[in-house]
């Protein structure tokens, strides 16, 4: 039996190509359908009928994308860069407090909520 493997899960030869690029967090509908016309492969292909070269190519697409952890990754990031420098962003973010211009006097709840969940 044939395995792929996409973002470090093994997925058998009987399933829709679209439907396990569609399992991963990051990758709409529109990125998929590129990376099929990238391909030269319909959009109802199954695993088994890509030879191995394409196979090849699809995960190497795949792997350069950013998914869902990197854009994680990338906003935690930038959310420790503005607390360090000390940016505005930063002092509110720190104090627990809405960052972007919002009400504290009646909805403030979420950001207190989450207050030193972030890091």
């Amino acid at each position: 039996m044939y395995r792929i493997y996409f973002n470090k899960r093994k997925f058998s030869s009987h399933h829709r190509l679209y439907d396990v690029l569609n399992l991963i967090p990051g990758i709409g509908n529109n990125l998929i359908l590129g990376l099929f016309r990238k391909l030269g492969v319909s959009v109802h292909v199954r695993i088994k009928d890509l030879d191995d070269a394409r196979a090849k190519q699809a995960t190497n697409m795949v792997a350069n994308l950013c998914t869902f952890e990197d854009l994680t990754r990338l906003r935690l990031k930038i959310l420790r860069f503005h607390r360090n420098v000390g940016t505005y962003r930063g002092i509110r973010l720190r104090q627990g407090l809405p960052r972007n211009g919002q009400r504290t006097h009646s909805n403030a709840k979420t950001p207190r909520t989450l207050r030193g969940k972030l890091f």
